[in-house]
């Protein structure tokens, strides 16, 4: 069931690639429909339109691969006749697409959420191995693939990125993937959602989408089954936040977020066809601190701004001396940068009679740099 009170947020990303497309009509025409062969109609058991590994779940990955794959064979073929028109082809897998994408409201009857037989009399498709329309809930997670939340730190206000990764210990051919991540919306403002590193291309078929407290994400790498997902430390997603306040924000693979249901699931080929797995789960934690506050000048972070500072700087600079604790405080002409200019500014400050006052926070009051840069603080005013 999906959260009361979630809506997407304007901007969620659909990627459905015009290739997708031309495949499913190309293998439509090329190989035709795959008619399975008959079977008693007194034989039919209650099944769920959709649930193609018969998990008693709809949409997970290993029922969109073994959808699309015209050649699969399952529990109930009912099940895998989608669309309800009595045949087994890969127009079968376009509209599950489309079905979890929202494209398509429902499934045909029995429907998604409800168990029972096929209304349609004229197909001679049947169930012969579903045992049960019961949702299985609490599988055991697979200890060789593992979905993993990677924790970050950033300044209160700032735009701070977080990925969430893959590890494949055994390096199977993993082509699906889908999962949800939860937040407080109180805490942080999702910015953006995109794909990691682990796809050098966009994935044949994928979705994500933007909600209030979290975002789902949908890949399958290709659809022919030439590109996997292999090896550990993958990187699929890059979720971009933003806080709104300092302390810690858990984030969580969740879900729940979408309608219809985005599972937690992984599919990998396999020489028999697609297996299904429950990841285990790593959540991980955003950790938002306060802007640091500093003197301007004070490069060696002893309270005031002098001579030393100076002399600090130029032994960072020329002398392979210590880096100062607190960049932005070594920035004195607030340039963004650390050079010789630096010292300049603090000398002429100090003894340059007329010389102008260093940028904010100043030389004797603890602030916060007003400027956007990629210089650090690692020290507080004393």
């Amino acid at each position: 069931m999906s959260r009361h009170g979630s809506q997407p947020r304007t901007g969620s990303h659909l990627g459905l690639e015009e290739k997708r497309w031309l495949l499913g009509i190309g293998l439509s025409i090329g190989i035709g429909a795959v008619l399975l062969a008959p079977e008693k109609l007194d034989a039919q058991v209650p099944f769920r339109r959709g649930d193609l590994d018969g998990d008693g779940q709809v949409g997970t990955m290993a029922d969109v691969l073994l959808a699309i794959n015209p050649f699969a064979i399952f529990p109930c073929s009912d099940a895998g006749d989608v669309n309800d028109d009595g045949l087994k082809n890969i127009l079968d897998g376009v509209h599950l697409v489309n079905f979890l994408i929202g494209d398509v409201p429902e499934l045909p009857l029995p429907g998604t959420f409800g168990c029972g037989l096929d209304p349609t009399d004229f197909d001679v498709l049947d169930c012969h191995a579903y045992s049960t329309c019961a949702l299985v809930t609490g599988l055991p997670a697979s200890p060789d693939h593992s979905l993993r939340i990677e924790s970050a730190e950033g300044i209160v206000g700032t735009q701070i990125e977080v990925s969430v990764r893959y590890d494949n210990l055994f390096n199977e051919p993993t082509q699906g993937i889908a999962l949800g991540v939860c937040h407080d919306a109180g805490l942080a403002t999702l910015v953006s959602v995109g794909f990691g590193s682990a796809f050098s291309e966009l994935p044949d078929v994928f979705l994500i989408q933007q909600f209030a407290d979290g975002w789902t994400g949908m890949a399958i790498s290709s659809v022919t089954g030439i590109e996997f997902i292999m090896g550990v430390d993958q990187e699929l997603f890059v979720a971009t936040y933003e806080t709104a306040a300092s302390g810690d924000l858990s984030l969580t693979i969740c879900e729940g977020l979408a309608t219809p249901e985005t599972y937690i699931s992984l599919a990998v080929s396999t020489f028999s066809g697609v297996d299904g797995f429950v990841p285990h789960i790593e959540n991980g934690v955003l950790t938002s601190i306060p802007d640091p506050q500093f003197r301007r000048g004070d490069a060696n972070d002893d309270g005031t701004t002098n001579i030393a500072d100076a002399v600090s700087l130029l032994t960072e600079l020329f002398g392979n001396g210590p880096a100062s604790p607190c960049a932005d405080a070594a920035d004195a002409n607030d340039d963004g940068a650390l050079d010789i200019g630096d010292p300049i500014a603090v000398l002429n400050t100090l003894f340059g009679g007329s010389g102008p006052p260093l940028p904010e926070p100043g030389s004797s009051t603890c602030g916060v740099d007003p400027t956007a840069d990629d210089l650090r603080c690692a020290a507080l005013c004393p």
